[in-house]
């Protein structure tokens, strides 16, 4: 499942690693579409991988899109290696 995220902010246009700081990014759900907003509590302060999507159109953040699948395998893997 894919989760769109935007930034707080403009970065430069390439996919990236970036800090889940639930504060500052927040959720885009499309309009017309069945998937209802995933809760990322679990997942705040954490490093995660964006695929860079484009930017805003009002304000020039920039929009990432976050692949929960492999968010939660590197999860899972850093929990066993604790």
């Amino acid at each position: 499942m894919d989760i769109i995220i935007k930034y707080h902010e403009k970065t430069s246009g390439e996919n990236q690693m970036f800090l889940l700081d639930l504060t500052k990014h927040y959720q885009i759900v499309p309009i017309n579409t069945p998937q209802s907003k995933v809760d990322l509590s679990k997942y705040d302060g954490r490093m995660v991988y964006g695929t860079f999507e484009g930017y805003g159109r009002n304000d020039g953040h920039s929009i990432f899109i976050l692949d929960k699948v492999q968010i939660d395998r590197d999860f899972k893997i850093n929990e066993i290696l604790k």
